[in-house]
């Protein structure tokens, strides 16, 4: 997702550099929760509604997880 935050919240270089490692991060710990819930069998709609990832998101997770393809492999 590519957001321009210093336009949308007027802030100055090194601020948007804070808030795109935050966004960063966050993004990276919402799919490793993503994977732990699929990997102890949670149902999807609740990993979509706990993670707040999309279903796309979460389908490919899963895709990815049971048969190793990469989602670069299915776009």
């Amino acid at each position: 997702m590519d957001t321009n935050w210093q336009e949308k919240l007027k802030l100055d270089t090194s601020s948007v550099a804070l808030v795109e490692s935050r966004f960063a991060r966050t993004t990276q710990s919402q799919t490793d929760v993503a994977k732990w819930m699929l990997d102890e069998w949670m149902p999807m709609d609740l990993v979509v509604a706990i993670t707040g990832l999309p279903l796309e998101t979460v389908v490919l997770l899963e895709l990815e997880m049971t048969f190793g393809i990469g989602t670069h492999d299915l776009h």
